[in-house]
């Protein structure tokens, strides 16, 4: 299949390698020349095996016609995405963090099939063309919009023992239950710049988290206990990863954070003080860290 991969951040770097590795004749689309010119030089470097994979790199705004499209952008960068993609015939296949895609996609026509996705393997970007897999998990896909039977063609092509692919029947619950995770584990490790697994030794952490799941299940309509269940068994089974909201503070760069607690912000129809304090909190260090480099 003719695919193409939007982003060159750790998860478009790493779900062109798997894909690339099935045969596919994957592109990977990019934002800078200099990104562009190393993965045509080199291909994207498996740094926990010995394997190179070997895929084209193009600019965003050279984009093509493909079988499959995946974003794999931040949600900040989705609305510029979208103006590109709108008059695209693809097949169209998002993974963010958060739920505040789903707005933006609503607002737009696109004629082709909508797919959503959950990304659940462990991605560390070292450099423009180098990816470390932290961790192996499946995708998961459920129908936004369009044809059905796009979304099980989607399956039987790219579903894998290295790139296995479940379908979720509603993707409302699919990106909620994962909006919850991301909504206590991302701002946690972020603010307290800790690993994912150190969320559950400190008791007073534990106690924040709990009132941040609770709010979160409230607003989508999730039950409470069952979540942090989930979040627990989440956080101790990737115990030494580092969240993406973390290493976005780390490297200066802007988090997800609006696509996550400022959704759920967006949608509660009541208070959520735990959720509206850890989205200040994370859009007060980006402003900070903002300055720094501006001074720097």
């Amino acid at each position: 299949m003719k695919i193409g991969v939007i982003g060159g951040g750790a998860v478009g770097l790493l779900i062109s390698s798997l894909l690339a590795d099935q045969g596919h004749q994957v592109t990977i689309y990019v934002r800078r020349q200099d990104q562009k010119h190393m993965i045509n030089k080199i291909g994207i470097e498996f740094l926990s095996s010995p394997d190179i994979f070997q895929v084209r790199a193009m600019l965003i705004d050279e984009l093509q016609q493909e079988d499959f499209i995946f974003i794999c952008v931040k949600y900040y960068q989705i609305e510029q995405i979208l103006t590109v993609l709108k008059n695209s015939s693809s097949t169209l296949i998002f993974i963010q963090n958060g739920m505040g895609h789903i707005d933006l996609i609503n607002k737009m026509d696109f004629a082709s099939t909508i797919i959503v996705g959950t990304f659940e393997h462990g991605a560390l970007k070292v450099n423009d063309y180098s990816v470390i897999h932290t961790g192996k998990g499946k995708l998961n896909i459920a129908l936004l919009s369009g044809n059905e039977l796009v979304l099980s063609s989607t399956y039987k092509a790219i579903d894998s023992l290295s790139f296995p692919v479940e379908i979720e029947q509603n993707w409302h619950v699919m990106l909620s239950e994962k909006l919850v995770i991301n909504a206590v584990i991302n701002p946690l490790t972020a603010l307290f710049q800790v690993k994912n697994g150190e969320i559950l030794t400190n008791p007073h952490v534990v106690a924040l988290g709990k009132q941040l799941c609770k709010e979160a299940a409230s607003v989508l309509q999730l039950n409470a206990e069952k979540q942090w269940r989930r979040v627990i068994g989440i956080a101790g089974n990737t115990n030494e990863n580092e969240s993406s909201m973390k290493m976005d503070l780390k490297n200066n760069q802007l988090t997800e954070i609006e696509g996550i607690s400022g959704y759920l912000l967006k949608h509660a129809s009541v208070d959520i003080p735990y959720t509206r304090f850890v989205y200040q909190s994370i859009k007060a260090l980006e402003c900070y860290r903002e300055r720094e480099d501006k001074d720097g």
